[in-house]
């Protein structure tokens, strides 16, 4: 930016401009000066610029404005310049805030943020103002009070982190990652997460939770913030505010139907005029949102224009288009806007066919088909930002596109051909910076242009002929803020749109430019008044930079209600606002009043930075936002306090102590609580208290030590720790800056307070010895080592200090690394983020019962899990219905057995975490016989809850029968049930799982067979009486007997084998076995009965081979068996410590008993 002079006066006839060359994104000093009329004016301005700088503007009026040159002062300017013959008036102009989304480089934008600082502060001097205090101001809050860069320094913390350790960043990761997912979903979108589209989710009460049906896994339920309160009524307005809305667009035909698109928390619809929302595309690649528009003759149609051109968080993939009311969509365009973020989208009137949309960084482009394909239309690469349709005129409407930005003079170009050609139109002024662009609905010539870098709103009546400067009486700012404050945040807010009212004499156009403020004219620019904190008791119109104010400042869209010019939806960083004009007497400009509608509160769009929870109550949560301060359930998610300023950073609970919490706001201002807010006091003041360090962030980051809740650290360059008990900071703990710019993550060994660990800029520092010293573990670009990126997150193992994981931003590696042995001289960093987006990673927890395998971790593009130590993930976004929204922040609590999610963009998110509850299973008896019951005992790891726990049971076996659930009582760590079986003539096993919200355990059930036993009748082969002759009792060869195996204990035989009994006493038996090849050598005992039915054991050694199939064993009976008996009755059985058969049957082909006399 650059600094001026405006000097005034009435002399010329014409304008001209010259411009000065200057760096594109310098803070430029101008001053303005007054000139009296004379013959010798030219002459006069040639010489009052000369050594000062270069005249830029002069008008007809004598009104000057010089550019200073680089070195020039306001003071050494304005002490040449007062008091000059023929200079009426010289007084500084007040710079502008650099247009940071065209800075690419961290450099650059660090450099003009810090330029334009110095050049501020110069300005104030130079006017000799001095600020009243704030209305709402925190207690004790020190912060930088140059206006404008609250969200530069917020997306210049952003970029930092997501660049290095490059200079620049573009996004271009988010659009690769995009086009793939675009691919993956065939290019089709469901409106609503879920399967079942009819139920529209609806923000009723606490919050709405989008499950899917029939899903085994737990589903993401939205939390908040709902109905949150304002902190404070400057700035902020009246509650409930919620978050930054980019774009808004009325139902062309029913008045309570309308769309709200947030900045990165996707399109939103209302049937009812703001009491409920629901989202319309949470399944999207991206939820930034900046443009929208329904068809006029056909509102099945709707387009809405994707990226965050105010925020510049997110690029744009191209229009999202929906033909059946928001149930659907379809990405177009991908191909022609590439990563371009989505300004302006625009029907033609003549043809609603035919729609026009301007690329932020890109060309004109338009539609023949209704937005289903698109084709540049002024191939002109320019900042495009601004497109309007004109009234109906003979030779066409006239279309308005255009550009601007840092450094560069802003252009208007027309077409009158509905697109086909375009023509260049002279602007009047000269500032660089922003341009809107506005056309009236009533006179076909007339067109309204704001230019940013003036400050000035300027009027043509002959289609950009000539111009008028409308904006004499417009409200720039008041004495406590600035003079020109309502202007500051032009880089972010600015819009200017155009409507129009009947009035006596005809219609009237009536003008709504956003900026800080929303600011109306009703009378085509003839005046203007700030329309966002109502009237005062005096009936004089308020700004929302007042005490007064009812809207939230910041401006982004305007949309009028096409059926009813008296209601406009303004979209701010708080919100939607519904505002009707209650035209008395049709003269809006002396008697009207306006009704306020505040469509807030049951909202989704907040954009959390950082959260904390409470230690046992899943619902008494807060987080720190986006111009939203700091929101605090207080255990009511229903109705969300607010209890911070500004824009809200760190903040912690204490779990010793809950009623102590701190909270922060922007630069580390940061106050704590003894009373859960019932007071407060502020402990630290951003630079004053952290003095002499570098790299303060703009969205601080608080830890407490998880052991004793004492100390709370805090982060600069350096690390800083506040001890609770005393009131009292050491400050830069190890005597050194810790990292080159901001740490970004900070860990305390649970366990042990000696050991923190901080990352930063490619490195990780870790102290043993309570922060008295630090040394660098990374090993940063070696083998096993850390790659060189920003480290966003460091989770620590709950009972091994030696084991953490980190986070990594920026793409080109993996994102998440594990090291085991931190204490070692060379630690081991593993990457074990394979398979997660090539995105950044922002936040990383273990859970509680699995820190070893199951870690859950958060992306700009949403939340993945894995539970094999990172060797595989899951995405759990969208499957589990949460939005594809940037997470920030995630926080995982054991006892409430709950995983919270702070995006940025659509609120605040919990989710059921694995449970890891179920610890046993196990049956008795184990094997079973078929056909027969075995009980199954399932054991917990920790006592159900109230109510019970329901645990679902399955099988893998369609002979195996387990009941559909078992339940374990409340207070219960165990349950059994029954497992029936099927008999079967051969052995079987089966797979009994247990589950509970995705946690499983399993065990196997053996069940033996039965197999069919038939009689064996042995035939008398070569039978004789001769003494010690052995002879063969053979089974026939073409019957296989089976032989289950069982153990020792007697029972009936298992086969009967059928002969002649020979004659005289026998002493002996010898019997041989033949084992099939295809049985498990194992052992056998063969069992004789008698018919007493009294058994002896022989036992035969199990066959070392298959040729060594056949054993033999003798048995001496003597008398024990009385061999008249016309029978032998045999089992085998195998001994009861051999492990279970895999085939479970001894088959004999041939069975031979051979009897010795």
């Amino acid at each position: 930016m650059v600094a001026g002079l405006v000097v005034t006066g009435a002399l010329f006839s014409t304008a001209s401009a010259v411009a000065a060359p200057a760096s594109a994104f310098a803070t430029h000093k101008d001053i303005a000066i007054t000139v009296r009329e004379s013959a010798s004016f030219w002459d006069t301005v040639g010489m009052l610029a000369q050594g000062v700088g270069t005249v830029t503007h002069r008008d007809p009026q004598g009104n000057v404005v010089i550019r200073l040159y680089k070195g020039i002062s306001y003071e050494e300017a304005l002490e040449r310049l007062e008091g000059r013959a023929n200079v009426l008036k010289a007084e500084p102009i007040a710079p502008q805030a650099p247009i940071f989304l065209q800075i690419r480089s961290v450099k650059g934008l660090r450099n003009a943020i810090e330029e334009y600082r110095e050049t501020y502060a110069e300005y104030r001097e130079a006017i000799g103002w001095e600020e009243d205090d704030k209305e709402g101001k925190e207690e004790g809050e020190e912060g930088d009070e140059t206006p404008g860069l609250d969200y530069i320094e917020s997306y210049l913390q952003y970029m930092e982190i997501r660049a290095y350790p490059a200079d620049d960043w573009d996004g271009s990761a988010y659009y690769d990652w995009a086009r793939n997912y675009i691919a993956q979903q065939n290019n089709k979108y469901e409106g609503f997460i879920g399967e079942n589209r009819e139920r529209q989710q609806r923000l009723t009460g606490p919050g709405f939770n989008p499950n899917f049906q029939g899903a085994a896994a737990p589903t993401w339920t939205y939390i908040g913030g709902t109905d949150i309160n304002a902190p404070y009524r400057i700035y902020f307005g009246l509650s409930p505010v919620n978050g930054r809305i980019n774009a808004v667009a009325f139902h062309p035909t029913n008045p309570n139907t309308f769309i709200a698109g947030g900045a990165e928390g996707g399109v939103w619809r209302t049937t009812d005029a703001g009491v409920n929302w629901t989202p319309l595309g949470d399944a999207w690649p991206t939820m930034g949102v900046n443009a929208l528009a329904y068809k006029p003759n056909d509102p099945n149609v709707i387009l809405v224009g994707t990226g965050d051109l105010n925020g510049g968080a997110k690029p744009g993939i191209g229009i999202m288009r929906s033909a059946d009311g928001g149930n659907t969509w379809t990405s177009t365009g991908t191909g022609v806007f590439g990563s371009a973020r989505i300004r302006r989208i625009s029907f033609d009137p003549d043809n609603n066919n035919i729609a026009y949309a301007t690329t932020a960084t890109g060309n004109v482009v338009r539609s023949t088909d209704a937005g289903a394909t698109w084709n540049v239309a002024f191939a002109n690469s320019q900042r495009w930002t601004e497109l309007a349709v004109g009234a109906p005129r003979s030779g066409g409407r006239n279309i308005w596109a255009g550009a601007g930005g840092s450094g560069s003079t802003p252009v208007l170009f027309r077409s009158q051909d509905q697109g086909a050609t375009w023509t260049a139109i002279t602007l009047p002024g000269t500032g660089t910076g922003n341009i809107g662009v506005a056309a009236s609905p009533v006179n076909p010539d007339t067109v309204y242009v704001m230019r940013t870098g003036d400050r000035q709103i300027y009027k043509s009546i002959n289609a950009g002929v000539t111009w008028t400067n409308t904006t004499t009486s417009f409200p720039n700012g008041n004495s406590s803020l600035g003079a020109t404050y309502n202007w500051s945040q032009s880089w972010y807010d600015w819009y200017l749109r155009c409507s129009s009212r009947p009035t006596a004499s005809g219609n009237e156009d009536v003008l709504y430019a956003g900026l800080i403020d929303i600011v109306q004219s009703v009378d085509g620019g003839a005046s203007w008044r700030s329309i966002g904190g109502g009237k005062n008791s005096s009936g004089v119109w308020q700004a929302a930079y007042t005490g007064s104010a009812i809207v939230h400042q910041d401006n982004h869209d305007v949309a009028v209600d096409p059926n009813n010019p008296n209601r406009i939806l303004v979209g701010t960083d708080g919100g939607v606002y519904l505002l009707t004009f209650n035209d008395i007497n049709n003269t809006i400009q002396t008697d009207d009043t306006i009704t306020y509608g505040n469509l807030n509160r049951r909202l989704g769009v907040t954009q959390f930075y950082r959260i904390s929870q409470h230690p046992t109550n899943r619902n008494y949560v807060m987080g720190g936002t986006q111009d939203n301060s700091t929101p605090h359930s207080f255990g009511n998610i229903a109705d969300w306090a607010n209890i911070g300023a500004g824009d809200g950073s760190g903040n912690a609970i204490n779990p010793f102590n809950i009623n102590q919490q701190y909270d922060s706001s922007q630069g580390q201002n940061i106050y704590a609580t003894t009373n859960a807010y019932g007071s407060k006091t502020t402990i630290a003041n951003g630079g004053s208290t952290f003095t002499g360090q570098s790299s303060i962030p703009f969205i601080g980051l608080l830890r407490l030590d998880p052991n004793n809740g004492q100390y709370l650290y805090a982060n600069t360059s350096s690390l800083n720790r506040f001890n609770r008990a005393t009131g009292t900071w050491t400050l830069q703990l190890g005597g050194r800056a810790l990292d080159t710019n901001s740490i970004n993550s900070i860990a305390i060994a649970p366990g042990n307070s000696n050991r923190i660990l901080v990352g930063g800029d490619g490195r990780i520092e870790m102290s043993t010895d309570f922060g008295v010293s630090f040394a660098r573990i990374d090993r940063q670009g070696q083998a096993n080592g850390l790659p060189n990126r920003v480290v966003t997150e460091i989770a620590f193992h709950p009972t091994n200090q030696q084991d953490v994981v980190v986070t990594l931003s920026i793409s080109g590696t993996q994102h998440v690394y594990r090291c085991t042995n931190i204490d070692a001289a060379t630690p081991v960093w593993t990457p074990v983020g394979n398979g997660l987006p090539d995105i950044p990673a922002n936040s990383i927890v273990r859970h509680p019962d699995d820190p070893n395998n199951t870690w859950y971790v958060a992306m700009d593009v949403g939340v993945w899990m894995t539970k094999n130590g990172g060797a595989t993930w899951t995405d759990i976004t969208t499957p589990r219905g949460l939005p594809r929204v940037r997470v920030d922040e995630l926080v995982i609590n054991g006892v409430t057995r709950q995983l919270t999610a702070g995006t940025f963009g659509r609120g605040m998110w919990q989710l059921e975490i694995e449970p890891y509850i179920l610890n046993t299973l196990s049956a008795v008896p184990n094997p079973v016989v078929g056909g027969n019951t075995s009980v199954a005992t399932l054991t917990l790891k920790r006592p159900a809850p109230t109510g019970g726990l329901v645990v679902n049971l399955t099988d893998n076996s369609p002979l195996i029968t387990v009941p559909a659930t078992v339940t374990v009582a409340a207070g219960a760590t165990s349950a059994t049930f029954n497992v029936t079986t099927t008999s079967d003539v051969s052995d079987y096993s089966g797979t009994i799982t247990a589950e509970y919200l995705g946690d499983e355990i399993q065990m196997n059930l053996n069940v033996l067979g039965e197999p069919l036993l038939i009689p064996a009748t042995a035939t008398l082969t070569n039978f004789s009486n001769v003494g010690g002759t052995l002879n063969d009792l053979r089974v026939s060869d073409d019957v296989r007997y089976g032989l289950r195996v069982v153990s020792f204990e007697s029972g009936l035989p298992t086969a009967v084998f059928s002969y002649v009994a020979p004659t005289g006493s026998i002493s002996s038996l010898t019997y041989r076995y033949e084992f099939r090849s295809d049985v498990r050598k194992v052992p056998c005992v063969v069992h004789v009965w008698n018919w007493n039915t009294n058994a002896w054991e022989l036992l035969f050694a199990a066959p070392s081979a298959v040729t060594d199939s056949v054993r033999t064993g003798t048995l001496n009976v003597a008398n024990h068996m009385n061999l008249s008996t016309r029978e032998i009755r045999m089992r085998v059985s195998s001994p009861r410590e051999v492990p279970q058969l895999p085939r479970p049957f001894l088959y004999l082909d041939t069975a031979t008993i051979q009897v010795a006399r």
